[in-house]
């Protein structure tokens, strides 16, 4: 019976802390449309899209030759895009933001995009060229005693098949521009073309902070990577464990 009664209470507690986070949650979501902050940050969402969209394309496309052809200068520009990821975000801070006030894309989301796409490119490419690797070339010389082209192989079988690493590129990289500081915060000014873990800031000033609302928040920027996780998990998996056996 004691265990009963406490099973009870368990439950009543937990579904009490999800109304209270629900109830917090729809508290930022009024104050977001009020304000118009709400539809602003769909356009960010947009922005956000556009960036991971444009990133992967680039990375399939860069890694599709390194990956499957074999020429004089493919170890040396592989070697050139790896040591690309070494190179720190901060010390480009400077030389970007006078790249997008002369082209007047300053405060705007779509200054995002360059910076976003420019510096995810070198671990992409290194991730997808490795999965590249593992595709069986006899699949390709199947194709190719069929007439198929490089290009049409590219897009009707390379592409497809390297779906589990592209969804693991797309978590990771995306939860990374959702989160990202550095660049919202010296790219953009107005509080409209923020994204939304910068809305973090406007909840505190220099003497207080609205606490429950920071926590709200965070829980509003937490749903879109939940969400993306969930529609992308079994391809996540099988992108992480991909050639991590031979034979």
């Amino acid at each position: 019976m004691k265990n009963k009664t406490d099973w009870k209470r368990t439950v009543l507690s937990v579904l009490f802390l999800i109304l209270a986070i629900l109830t917090d949650v729809l508290a930022v979501y009024f104050e977001l449309r009020d304000t118009g902050r709400l539809v602003a940050q769909m356009g960010v969402a947009v922005c956000l899209a556009i960036s991971l969209i444009l990133l992967l394309f680039i990375s399939a496309c860069a890694s599709y030759p390194l990956a499957r052809f074999k020429f004089k200068m493919a170890q040396p520009i592989y070697a050139i895009i790896v040591a690309c990821m070494s190179i720190p975000v901060h010390i480009t801070l400077i030389p970007v933001f006078k790249m997008a006030k002369s082209t007047g894309l300053y405060d705007t989301i779509w200054s995002l995009i360059g910076p976003y796409v420019a510096f995810a490119v070198p671990i992409s490419v290194f991730i997808l060229t490795s999965f590249m690797k593992e595709i069986p070339r006899e699949i390709e010389e199947s194709a190719e005693i069929d007439g198929c082209g490089k290009i049409q192989m590219f897009f009707s079988m390379i592409l497809p098949l390297s779906k589990p690493g592209m969804a693991t590129l797309a978590i990771y990289n995306g939860v990374n521009m959702w989160n990202e500081f550095s660049f919202v915060n010296t790219l953009t000014q107005s509080a409209q073309n923020r994204t939304l873990p910068l809305a973090i800031w406007e909840f505190q000033g220099q003497y207080s902070m609205n606490t429950p609302m920071i926590m709200a928040v965070l829980t509003l920027t937490l749903l879109p990577m939940v969400i993306m996780f969930i529609i992308f998990q079994d391809k996540l998996v099988k992108g992480m464990t991909a050639g991590a056996v031979k034979g």
